[in-house]
């Protein structure tokens, strides 16, 4: 599904979700709220996430899996503003 006109989620900011928004009949303020929300969330669960891997299953590729997603959430995040 496009937002904002693209499928390319590195170049979805806070502009394209407001086009969305609009596209889709809906309040870009609204949107842009539950983003942010959804991108802070996802944020801070991750630490507990971490550790629960650690104590049963201290894979390597997990702790990469909760590294690139904390990172994708921070770029989200900077887009928002």
């Amino acid at each position: 599904m496009k937002i904002g006109g693209t499928y390319r989620v590195h170049q979805i900011d806070a502009t394209r979700w407001r086009k969305w928004a609009l596209e889709a009949n809906l309040s870009p303020e609204r949107v842009i709220a539950l983003v942010t929300t959804l991108i802070e969330r996802l944020a801070g669960e991750l630490a507990p996430v971490r550790e629960a891997v650690a104590r049963t299953n201290d894979s390597p590729f997990l702790h990469r899996l909760a590294a690139l997603i904390h990172a994708r959430a921070r770029h989200c995040a900077a887009a928002m503003d």
